[in-house]
């Protein structure tokens, strides 16, 4: 290989290369070791215990390379800045699944019982099944697993697959931001070569001299850095929101090539890719819909979107949707959409307030979780700002605060209740990740960006993985799931998601902590089962009582050995018959004729 093709790599041994090479190696050495060392012990303040101190210094190791590559200027090499954040994510999504060997997240399970009814032929059943009413994960789901995937390995490796192709529309939106920005300070693209001599070659105040080709540094690869270390929100979990999620980006992709290169006019094949990328997010998942609408309103309201007519073809979907394949949920959730609609100081309560309490561990991360929220939106503001002096409202600012302004629009329009925060700062990260990376050529800025990356990216195993002691599905769990999928038709109380996750069709269940209508709570929610709005009263009970019981009532609640108060009730009771019982969960079989019988 000669000189030149070793320039064309980025190789130059000489040129700077090396230090980025050697501190990659170290951090990706650092943190295997450290996972090897690593073992599964679980408290308050999540995964943090189970992970020695050289796995934070590795984590940090990743953004100081990317750091030392962007630092070459025109040199630097995209894919290098791009390879630490994909490392990052994988490292860090597989820690957990090394550690603990299950599906983590017991809302996958829940969500696996959605796919569980078409896998089994019962087909769908959208006045049982929430997401039955906006079907189409999990019919691609059920179809899967029907072609041979394994559940539990589906749900374990689903949220690292999707995290890493969310990279892929949004390497794509900040690019076209940067393009559209007036000052180009993230392009990398080749100009024509200058037939006269240039010995200092062209110069832009802010970017820094270019090279011959006529490169700027990659601040879009380094920005990435932004999406997962200030996405504690976990919502890449198997689920209709992460697979919408997904399919949202591509969607905004189109929206910001229409609105900023396209002076807000739709070509034709633009035209049908926004309005049926919008179909398939409508069958999908309703907020992910909701949200789009907003955006498109503020679009099209600013005129950054030209044809009104786009807007009202995608609310006529959407209404459609909800008014008739949707009916059945919205006939049961009815009063509750009307008594929580613009009801913002509930929306306050429940997203701020609410959420910092219950353990001292867990109101800790949940306000590290806000401060990170609001670092996150703060760079947004900055970079806002530093737009607005450059360039005054040029079209691609217009854009971002069209973009939150239409998010901000749906924030409080919905049930979601003390989920939205989680949701308004994942579908704000994109935008914000693009307009952080367009004012990366503010040393300043820049300087205080890589600074926050890097004192974040180890805090994130604290954000991300907060509420793992709930979050983590023991294999004893898996048992008792096993146990009633086999001895359905049943009701089953507590042990969530013992009786949601396989053979749903034939169970039917109650959360021990968030029951439904008509339930009650508490240790006397598990002593009275008889009491809950059970569909099929003439089917077994069955009351389950688990470490995730446990865990979500330390945490959520501040109230210690839960398990221990409600299994002592149980077992005291003869109407309750011991089943199955092991270190993660007990299983006891209601028999109101027990205390009937004779002593």
């Amino acid at each position: 290989m000669t000189t030149n093709d070793r320039r064309s790599f980025g190789l130059e041994i000489g040129g700077g290369v090396l230090p980025t090479l050697i501190v990659t190696v170290l951090a990706v050495v650092t943190l295997a070791v450290s996972i090897a060392w690593a073992h599964l012990d679980l408290d308050d303040l999540g995964l943090a215990k189970s992970l020695p101190p050289s796995y934070f210094v590795g984590l940090a190791l990743l953004p100081i390379a990317s750091l030392l590559e962007l630092r070459r200027g025109e040199r630097a090499i995209p894919w290098l800045i791009v390879l630490h954040v994909v490392l990052f994510i994988v490292i860090v999504w597989v820690t957990p699944t090394i550690l603990e060997g299950t599906p983590r997240f017991r809302t996958s399970y829940v969500n696996y019982g959605y796919v569980d009814p078409l896998v089994r032929g019962d087909g769908l059943l959208p006045s049982r099944f929430i997401y039955h009413n906006w079907p189409l994960f999990p019919e691609v789901m059920a179809a899967l697993v029907q072609v041979g995937a394994n559940p539990l390995t589906l749900m374990t490796w689903f949220p690292l697959v999707v995290m890493l192709l969310y990279l892929i529309p949004l390497s794509v939106l900040v690019l076209q931001l940067g393009r559209a920005d007036p000052g180009k300070p993230i392009v990398a693209r080749a100009e024509p070569a200058s037939t006269g001599p240039a010995p200092d070659g062209p110069t832009d105040t802010r970017a820094g001299p270019l090279s011959a080709a006529g490169r700027r540094p990659p601040y879009w690869a380094f920005a990435l850095w932004l999406f997962p270390i200030f996405d504690w929100t976990g919502q890449d979990y198997f689920s209709p929101q992460a697979f919408a999620y997904f399919v949202f980006l591509v969607w905004l992709v189109v929206l910001v090539r229409v609105s900023l290169e396209r002076d807000g006019r739709f070509s034709p094949w633009t035209l049908v890719l926004t309005i049926g990328l919008f179909t398939v997010i409508t069958s999908t998942h309703v907020l992910t819909a909701l949200l789009g609408l907003g955006i498109l309103f503020t679009l099209v309201l600013t005129r950054l979107l030209r044809q009104w007519t786009v807007l009202v073809t995608c609310a006529v979907i959407f209404l459609v949707w909800q008014v008739y394949l949707a009916a059945p949920f919205f006939e049961s959730y009815r009063s509750q959409l009307l008594e929580t609609i613009l009801d913002l100081p509930s929306f306050l309560e429940s997203n701020l307030s609410n959420r910092v309490r219950g353990s001292d561990g867990h109101a800790f991360i949940a306000q590290l979780r806000i401060l990170a929220t609001i670092m996150a939106f703060g760079l947004g503001v900055i970079g806002t700002a530093l737009m607005y002096r450059r360039t005054a409202f040029s079209r691609p600012l217009r854009f971002a605060i069209a973009y939150v302004l239409g998010v901000a629009l749906v924030a409080p329009v919905t049930v979601y209740g003390g989920e939205m925060l989680i949701r308004s700062l994942l579908f704000v990260l994109p935008v914000v990740t693009a307009v952080i990376a367009v004012n990366l050529a503010d040393r300043r800025f820049a300087l205080a960006v890589a600074a926050i990356v890097i004192l974040m990216a180890p805090v994130h195993i604290l954000t991300h993985y907060g509420n793992e002691l709930y979050d983590y599905v023991r294999p004893g769990e898996l048992a008792a799931f096993d146990y009633v999928e086999a001895h359905g038709p049943a009701n089953i109380y507590g042990g969530a998601p013992t009786g949601a996750f396989e053979n749903t069709a034939r169970l039917d269940t109650r959360n021990s902590t968030v029951p439904k209508s008509g339930g009650v709570s508490g240790v006397v929610g598990y002593l009275r089962p008889e009491d809950h709005s059970w569909q099929h009263p003439e089917w077994p009970i069955y009351v389950v009582v688990s470490r995730g019981d446990d865990a979500a009532m330390k945490l959520f609640q501040n109230v210690v050995d839960f398990r221990a108060t409600v299994d002592g009730a149980l077992a005291s009771d003869r109407r309750f018959v011991p089943i199955l019982k092991n270190d993660d969960i007990s299983l006891y079989l209601w028999t109101p004729t027990a205390a009937a019988s004779p002593t």
